[in-house]
């Protein structure tokens, strides 16, 4: 109903899991809290990629989504840049870097109008991120 409000807090509150479970082992420093940042980005991207698959069942039901308000090609631009500044991101947060290869395959499947490949690829990456990160540990 209100614009980006699904999203962020779709991002935000997915983003918990992972601060939670950073915090059954440590205190809360300011890199749990610039990881927790930098995941809950990209579950809110992964929903935005949700709303381009959606789009005509959005538009025609008058669901008000980026696309649906700005348009489908610009909307599919903004995404494109969300996934290029998380992809920069991980020089900062550099084990994330695992991620890397599946932002490339969402770019690409934007890029080719596939937001539904887009969407399956970002959330199977959360699969690889914690085997990366358990992995990490021991």
């Amino acid at each position: 109903r209100h614009l980006l409000v699904k999203n962020l807090y779709t991002g935000f509150g997915v983003g918990h899991f992972f601060l939670a479970g950073s915090l059954v082992s440590s205190s809360l420093t300011a890199e749990i809290v610039g990881y927790y940042a930098a995941v809950s980005f990209f579950v809110i991207i992964i929903s935005m990629i949700s709303d381009l698959r959606d789009y005509e069942g959005d538009r025609a039901a008058g669901v008000n989504t980026l696309p649906v308000r700005i348009g489908y090609e610009r909307a599919c631009s903004i995404v494109m840049l969300m996934i290029v500044a998380f992809s920069l991101s991980v020089a900062v947060f550099y084990e994330l870097a695992v991620m890397l290869p599946f932002c490339a395959i969402m770019l690409a499947s934007i890029k080719k109008n596939r937001p539904l490949l887009a969407h399956s690829v970002g959330g199977h990456s959360f699969m690889f991120l914690t085997a990366f990160a358990i992995i990490s540990v021991l």
